[in-house]
C-alpha cells in the first residue's frame, strides 16, 4: 500500500514498508514505518478522513523540508475507496485492488513504536545553529556553527554559553580528532573533509581524488580505536547514502571499506562501540547504529518542545538540525499493519479482484479521488483540504 511511498533517499527504489496506523480524536493520525536496509523507523502525520465508506490520508500535514528532500511521494492525498472495519481488524483496498490489513491494538508495540528521548536538561536563549553543523566537545566545551556566522562554545558544566571561538568561514564542525576539528563547507556538495585548527588545514580528503569521484558529505565521526574517519555520504552517481571508512594515516587518504546506511545522517558520534546518529525523514529519531552491519536499533523521537534544538548527553554528542516539532495525539484507534492479504473479509477480496479485472489505473491528478460508490459526493480536493485543517 502507499506506493513508491517513502524511500531511503529521494532518488533511489522503495525501502521501506508502512508498519501502523494511529489516528486521534482530532481527525488527525501517524503513520508509521520501517526501513528495510536500516531498520530504522520513522512516521509521518496525516489528516484522516473517514466517512463509513471511504478513507483519505492527506500528507500535507507535513510541510517541512526533510520531506520534500527524502520522500519520494506520487501525491500527498491517497484514497482507498473500499474499506471494513471489524471489531479487531482493519482493511482497506486502493484503486489497484491491492489490500492491506491492520490489526487493532491497545498501544503499539515498542517495535513498531520510535521511542521518546528524554531530555535531561534544556538550555534555552542559545544560537540557532547553522544547517549543516554537528555539536562536538572541543577543550569539554560543545562547539557548533551558528547561523549568525560564528563558531560558538558552551560550557556543559555551568551553562553558560561563552565567547566565540571566531567566524565560522565554512567551517562547519563535524567531529573532533585530537586538537583538529574535521569539517566541510556545507557548499558545492560539501565534495572535501578538512582536519583543521582554526587556522590552519592539515589534511584533505578529497572525493574525487581519492574516494572515487564526487560524494556530498554530511555526518563524520572520528574513531580513536582504530584511528579512522568514518564520512556517512551520498555518491553523485547513484545518490545511494553509505558510510566511507577513511585511512587518513598518510598520503593519499584511502577509502578501506564502505557500509551501507541509506538514510539521510545529520549528526554521527561514537561512543566506544557503536554510532549515535541522527537521521531524518519527515520526523527526526537517535538511532544506535551497528558499524559492522549498518544496521541501526534502539529508535527515538527528538524531543518536542523546541523546534531548533540540539540534543546531547554524556560523551557522546549528537544534534540535529532545524527539527520539526512532532505532533502526537491521544489515540483513539491503533493499528498495526498483517502481511496475510488472503486472510482479507471476503468482501474486500471480491473488491480487490473486481478492481484488478477492470481497465487501467487512474491517471496523475486522479488518484485521490477513487470509485467509491460516494466518489461522486465528495467534496473537491481543495474544499476537503480546508475541511480537514478547520
Amino acid at each position: 500500500m502507499l506506493p513508491t511511498f517513502i524511500k531511503g533517499l529521494a532518488t533511489w527504489t522503495t525501502t521501506t514498508d508502512v508498519t501502523a496506523l494511529t489516528v486521534g480524536t482530532d481527525g488527525m493520525g501517524r503513520v508509521w514505518f520501517r526501513d528495510r536496509l536500516t531498520d530504522a523507523i520513522t512516521s509521518l502525520r496525516a489528516f484522516v478522513l473517514y466517512d463509513g465508506e471511504t478513507i483519505v490520508l492527506d500528507f500535507s500535514a507535513e510541510p517541512t523540508s526533510d520531506v520534500v528532500s527524502n520522500i519520494d511521494i506520487e501525491q500527498y492525498m491517497f484514497l482507498f475507496p473500499y474499506v471494513v472495519v471489524q471489531e479487531d481488524a482493519l482493511g482497506v483496498a486502493d484503486e489497484d485492488g491491492r489490500i492491506a490489513l491492520f490489526s487493532r491494538q491497545t498501544e503499539l508495540p515498542e517495535d513498531v513504536l520510535a521511542g521518546q528521548l528524554q531530555a535531561l536538561e534544556e538550555h534555552d536563549d542559545v544560537p540557532r545553529p547553522q544547517f549543516f553543523t554537528d555539536l562536538v566537545i572541543y577543550n569539554n566545551d560543545l562547539v557548533y556553527a551558528s547561523d549568525q556566522g560564528f563558531l560558538e562554545r558552551f560550557d556543559p558544566g555551568t551553562g553558560l554559553l561563552l565567547s566565540p571561538l571566531a567566524n565560522t568561514q565554512s567551517r562547519l564542525p563535524q567531529t573532533v580528532q585530537g586538537s583538529h576539528f574535521w569539517t566541510h563547507c556545507g557548499c558545492g556538495g560539501s565534495r572535501d573533509a578538512y582536519r583543521r585548527s582554526l587556522g590552519t588545514v592539515y589534511d584533505t580528503v578529497s572525493s574525487e581524488s581519492e574516494m572515487g569521484g564526487p560524494i556530498t558529505m554530511r555526518a563524520m565521526a572520528y574513531v580513536p580505536n582504530t584511528d579512522r574517519l568514518w564520512i556517512h555520504a551520498c555518491a553523485f552517481d547513484d545518490q545511494f547514502g553509505r558510510f566511507f571508512v577513511m585511512n587518513t594515516l598518510s598520503e593519499p587518504d584511502v577509502v578501506e571499506t564502505t557500509v551501507p546506511f541509506n538514510r539521510d545522517l545529520r549528526a554521527l558520534a561514537f561512543d566506544g562501540t557503536y554510532f549515535w546518529g541522527l537521521i531524518t525523514v519527515g520526523s527526526q529519531s537517535v538511532v544506535l547504529i551497528n558499524p559492522t552491519t549498518g544496521r541501526s536499533s534502539r529508535p527515538t523521537r527528538c524531543p518536542t518542545k523546541t523546534s531548533h534544538g540540539r540534543a546531547w548527553w554524556s560523551s557522546a554528542t549528537i544534534c540535529g538540525s532545524w527539527a520539526p516539532t512532532c505532533w502526537a495525539a491521544d489515540a483513539c484507534f491503533a493499528w498495526r499493519a498483517r502481511a496475510e492479504a488472503l486472510a482479507a473479509p471476503p468482501q474486500l477480496r471480491a473488491y480487490a479482484a473486481r478492481r484488478a479485472r477492470s481497465c487501467s489505473p487512474p491517471g496523475p491528478g486522479r488518484a485521490w479521488r477513487g470509485a467509491g460508490p460516494r466518489a461522486a459526493r465528495r467534496p473537491a480536493r481543495r474544499t476537503l483540504r480546508r475541511g480537514l485543517r478547520a
